[in-house]
């Protein structure tokens, strides 16, 4: 019997061979601590990988969100634009054409000068400025109605102001 535990054992000691298995077991009990931290370890990377992605999807929300509303805001200005860019070769044809506009707002000829203020304004009188045979812009005369329709002397004066400015340009 002795033989088999010197065989058994290699030839070493029951003492080294205990301190042996002490050893390993201690190592061994190292090794579950270490896989259990790196366990937690792992697990609370997931919960932060977790919550970052609820934060990324947040933010696309949020941009998402943002991108709409400025699309919303660009198709309003290009709206804007458009019924601007209207007005504005509407106005360049008639001056072009050397018109003079004397309209009220209910008028087909009525053209709105100001963008924002428009129902401010109920008369306009309107009329080319001309500098050596070209037309450089106009004078624009805008009345709110209290006073009556405008007339004839209005329309004189916006006259008198584009002649004016036209003979200064000359000089």
């Amino acid at each position: 019997m002795n033989q088999f535990r010197t065989a058994f054992f290699g030839g070493y000691r029951k003492e080294q061979v205990d301190e042996y298995v002490n050893s390993m077991i201690a190592q061994l009990e190292q090794m579950k601590e270490s896989f259990l931290t790196k366990e937690e370890e792992e697990n609370r990377l997931r919960e932060e990988l977790a919550g970052m992605q609820k934060r990324m999807e947040g933010l696309e929300n949020q941009q998402n969100t943002r991108i709409e509303e400025l699309e919303n805001q660009l198709k309003a200005r290009r709206t804007e634009l458009e019924k601007k860019t209207k007005h504005q070769a509407e106005l360049e044809e008639k001056l072009n054409n050397r018109e003079m506009i004397l309209a009220s707002k209910e008028d087909s000829d009525f053209i709105p000068i100001t963008q924002d203020v428009t129902d401010d304004f109920t008369q306009e009188a309107i009329t080319p400025i001309i500098c050596e045979g070209d037309m450089i812009g106009g004078v624009v005369l805008i009345d709110n109605g209290e006073k009556g329709k405008m007339g004839e002397v209005e329309q004189k004066l916006i006259q008198s102001a584009a002649g004016f400015l036209g003979r200064q340009m000359e000089q």
